[in-house]
Parts: structure tokens; sequence; C-alpha cells
């Protein structure tokens, strides 16, 4: 099979693809656009911390920022509370928002308007870069689907966050390591800005691009660095700056508030203790599977999320109608990918042991390198077999369709009821995995300071 990708037909299956992944997109920001008018400010999401950052920043801009003098506002953003805002991240978000939010001082929606408009370029930078590899319609609406596809995505572009600045900047880098003519300078100032918006979005844009070169030294069967690496690696020293300026002042990469909040989930010492690595990892992709969807209390998707994981395994193959930079991007992405969900459940382990913490099981922080895991699922739909193939797409819309904001919508509609027994029967494929020693969140009612009871 020829490396080339064939040219599009331009057949009614084109049209139809294109239309239906522009009409998905529309809805996409509707949805997002909608919420950032109606949805209750700094319940979700850490948004009144991110926007008391903002706030503080703008008052006190700094690049180095003493995190714990950080205060939150009240809720009605007139003055400063007592309570020590618990966020960590580098400031670059929350400095670019601060002139932002002085347009309406005390009022969240320009800034959440604008956080919807990152996340929509982003997210169509990369669908624009992607689909120009994607001849076969049906691959393009995979794509295009998946791209689109994270309802925890539409949520959070709504929110005050810096997560919406990292999908905008994992849309650019996948944009310029897709083009045809690569641009290191470029990919290296955009990697030096992930690094000073958030450290889990560095750690994927560090992985993505490092073996994106190293399958490009593998082609060319040259091992030795070139000129073109070193933008990458400066970039890559400013991008940790942050971070190195966190050890050096408080003696670790990551800064870590003296007391969470009351509301976070954990659980009691004894139990963090005795809790094993395989154990935790089971309850932690089982609790990540089960938030893909707008309402989990209502339905579980990770059934559909286990298969898309593995048709995405298909573009390690070499049966696929992309040129082999495009598959190699594509490989890199999907490997990327695993290695991140690997890190994060290591890191949140790691947390789990130190604080009893269970907080660190987010579907979001899988929303920026999402981009490129979808790239890959569709590269890999090609190598496989054509009826597999057809069945993986309606897989994918399936699962995009059901785990989406609209139709958690519907499902409040006709759905008097959880489609979840109250029994104490948790029928959940998730919920099964759950070791014993592991409680789960929504099931525990917190203690006097917070931990969860067993």
């Amino acid at each position: 099979m020829t490396d080339a990708a064939p040219p599009r037909t331009g057949s009614r299956g084109d049209r139809f693809a294109d239309l239906a992944v522009f009409a998905w997109g529309c809805c996409f920001v509707t949805v997002a656009v909608v919420f950032a008018f109606t949805y209750p400010f700094g319940h979700a999401f850490d948004e009144i911390e991110h926007y008391s950052m903002i706030v503080a920043l703008r008052q006190h801009p700094t690049l180095f920022v003493d995190h714990a003098s950080l205060r939150i506002l009240d809720l009605d953003l007139g003055a400063w509370s007592d309570r020590p805002n618990y966020l960590a991240h580098p400031p670059l978000y929350h400095l670019l928002m601060g002139p932002i939010a002085a347009l309406m001082p005390g009022d969240v929606r320009i800034v959440r308007l604008v956080d919807v408009a990152m996340v929509a370029i982003g997210l169509v930078l990369a669908l624009r870069a992607g689909a120009r590899h994607l001849p076969r319609a049906g691959d393009r609406l995979a794509f295009g689907f998946l791209v689109f596809g994270l309802s925890t995505v539409d949520g959070v572009a709504a929110l005050v966050n810096n997560d919406d600045l990292l999908i905008l900047e994992f849309g650019i880098l996948f944009a310029l390591l897709a083009a045809d003519r690569r641009r290191p300078i470029a990919v290296g100032l955009v990697l030096a800005a992930i690094g000073w918006t958030k450290l889990n979005g560095f750690v994927a844009a560090l992985l993505l691009i490092g073996l994106d070169r190293a399958f490009a030294a593998g082609r060319d069967r040259d091992l030795s660095p070139r000129l073109a690496d070193l933008p990458l690696a400066l970039g890559a020293g400013i991008g940790l700056v942050p971070m190195l300026a966190t050890f050096v002042r408080w003696g670790r990469p990551v800064w870590t508030p003296p007391e969470f909040p009351a509301w976070f989930d954990r659980i009691r010492p004894d139990l963090a203790a005795t809790t094993g690595p395989l154990d935790f990892a089971r309850w932690f992709f089982a609790t990540i599977g089960e938030k893909l969807a707008a309402r989990p209390e209502n339905i579980d998707v990770t059934f559909a999320a286990v298969p898309i994981v593995l048709f995405g395994a298909a573009c390690l193959a070499r049966r696929t109608h992309a040129e082999p930079r495009i598959r190699d991007l594509a490989r890199a992405g999907w490997i990327a990918f695993l290695v991140y969900a690997l890190i994060h459940v290591a890191y949140a382990y790691l947390s789990l042991q130190a604080t009893g913490s269970l907080v660190e099981a987010q579907p979001r922080y899988y929303g920026a390198p999402w981009i490129f895991f979808a790239f890959a699922v569709a590269v890999g739909l090609a190598a496989l077999p054509r009826f597999l193939a057809r069945t993986a797409r309606v897989v994918i819309v399936g699962f995009v369709l059901v785990a989406s904001i609209p139709s958690s919508m519907i499902q409040m509609a006709f759905f008097t009821e959880s489609l979840i027994p109250e029994d104490g029967r948790d029928l959940r494929p998730g919920a099964r995995l759950l070791a014993p020693a592991v409680p789960h969140p929504p099931q525990r009612a917190p203690a006097p300071g917070g931990a969860i009871t067993p």
C-alpha cells in the first residue's frame, strides 16, 4: 500500500461527514456559550479560585507567584475573604486574563466568553490541520466528533479555568506538528507557553514532542542532534522555569497548601497506607471513565471508551493511508497519551499516600492531549478491516453523543430516576473494578474535618 494519502472524492459521503462535524462543532460552541451566561459562578472546576488568582495578579503582577499568600474572593467578588487559595499553577493564563477581567470588574461572563473562544479556536485549528491528512470521510467524521467529543471540555470551556488556554496551546501545537513545513521556533515558543500555563500540560507536551522527534530520527536513521532541535530545547528550558522556581522556594517542584478544603474527597490515612498501587489504579481509571459522561450518575460510558483506546492502537500498524511523517505523529500521540495517563495515576497515588486526596481523578486533565489521541484513533481506523472500521466509527459517534451535555439534558427530561440502581447495587462497569480498600467518594459522607469514612 502506498504511503501517500488518496485525494478526497468530493462525494456525498465527504459532504455529509464535513457537514456533520460542522454541525457538531457548532453544537459544542453553542452549549459552551449558553453555559457561560447561565451556569452559577463558583460551583465547579475551581472557578472562583482561578478568578481570584486573576484579580490578585491584576493587582500585583508577577511571574513568580507566592501561592501561599493568595486568598479567595467572596462569592460577590467585592472583597477578599480569609480563605487561602489552594491553586499552584504558573501564572500565564491569569496574567493574560487580568486585562480582560478589568473590562467588566466583578462580572465573570466576559472572561468565560474569552475562554470559550480560546477552546473553540484551539479545537478548530486542530480539526483543520488533522482533516487534511484524513482522506476518507468516515475517518474525518470520527476525528471531528472526537475533537469536540469530551463533555468535560465543553463544560470547562464555559468557565474561568486555565485548561482553556492549555487547549488553545495544544491546538496550535498540533497544527504546527501536522503542517507540511515544520517550524521548530514556533513549536519551541508554544512549548514554553505551555510550561507557564500548567504543569501537567507541559509534561504531556514534552512527551508528544519528544516522541515525534524520536520517530523523525528513526525515519531519517540519524540520531544525532540537529540545529532544529535547539528551539525545542530552549522552549523546554523556559517552560521548566516555573517549576524550578517553586523548587528553589519550597523545596519541591509543585507547591502544595498546608491544608486542602474540607470538601476535597479524601480517605483516612490508615486506608491510604493499605491501598496498593494496582487497586488504586483500577479505582482511578474506573472513576475517570465514569466521569466522561456529562451526567455520570445517569449512565456510564466506560464500556465505549475502552475499545476507542484499542482502536487507536491500530495507528501503530503500517497499513494506513497516512504518509510516514503523519503516521508517526499519530503514533506519538497515542503512545504519549497512554504514558501521560500512567504518569497521572502515579502522581495521584503519591498524592493519596501523602494527603489521602482522591481529587486527581479528573478527565479534564486529558482535554488538551485528547486532540493528539483523537488524531491517532482516526489514523488507526485506516488500518482496520472495513467492517471493523465502520463499527469503530459507530462506537465513536455513539460514545460522543451519549456522553455529551445535550444528551444529559435529554436524560434529565425523559428519565425521572437515575439509570443506576439506588438500592446499593452499583452496576456500572467502573464500580465493579473498585477495590474494597478504596471507598468510592460519592458513596461516602464526609466526617468532621472532611475525611471520607469507610
